[in-house]
């Protein structure tokens, strides 16, 4: 299972341009911007409930300043602050700082939950439920994560021949562009 998920995260991580900042037995550590780091939590919390069971997700983002210490190991207020609201979290929950949910991806929203008094915080943190918004109906596929999409959570369109393939985020299509998509959908030969 551990070998699973952390594959899944490499695979995920790598893709929407997050670093795996460093493993935590059977959790992780993610670096990156706001909008691919949400994209990266909503979309492993989504495939990790088929690919993982039964390790089931919960997870604290937080956005901020960060220091890299010593060459191995990412420190400041925001790797605390999501450390205390993954501690919080319920399984499958993502609880995220106000900065984060206001950059998550077209296909998330984020739900005001109560403020809480946070361990290391003098103020209490506004916190936010980050959800994955299932459309009301697919009307296509995300090509490279493969998450279903309506119109109005498309971030970026590519012509495909005569039709248009509609992408999350761009990370997804820079995937696209780079020819990663296609290697991802061609079989390996050894």
């Amino acid at each position: 299972v551990l070998a699973r998920f952390r594959s899944l995260v490499r695979s995920v991580a790598s893709r929407r341009g997050v670093l795996v900042g460093k493993w935590l037995g059977d959790g992780v550590m993610l670096v990156g911007e706001g909008e691919p780091t949400a994209a990266t939590v909503l979309e492993l919390h989504w495939r990790s409930l088929r690919a993982c069971a039964p390790l089931v997700l919960r997870s604290g983002l937080a956005q901020g300043p960060v220091m890299l210490f010593e060459g191995d190991d990412y420190i400041g207020s925001a790797v605390n602050l999501a450390a205390r609201l993954c501690e919080r979290a319920n399984p499958l929950e993502m609880l995220a700082d106000a900065e984060v949910a206001r950059a998550a991806p077209r296909w998330a929203r984020g739900i005001a939950a109560p403020d809480a008094d946070i361990r290391g915080f003098t103020d209490p943190v506004e916190v936010w439920r980050l959800v994955r918004t299932a459309p009301d109906i697919a009307h296509m596929t995300d090509p490279v994560c493969t998450l279903p999409l309506s119109p109005e959570y498309v971030a970026d369109t590519r012509p495909v021949g005569e039709e248009t393939v509609g992408f999350c985020s761009s990370s997804c299509a820079a995937a696209w562009d780079s020819g990663l998509a296609a290697a991802l959908r061609e079989p390996a030969v050894a």
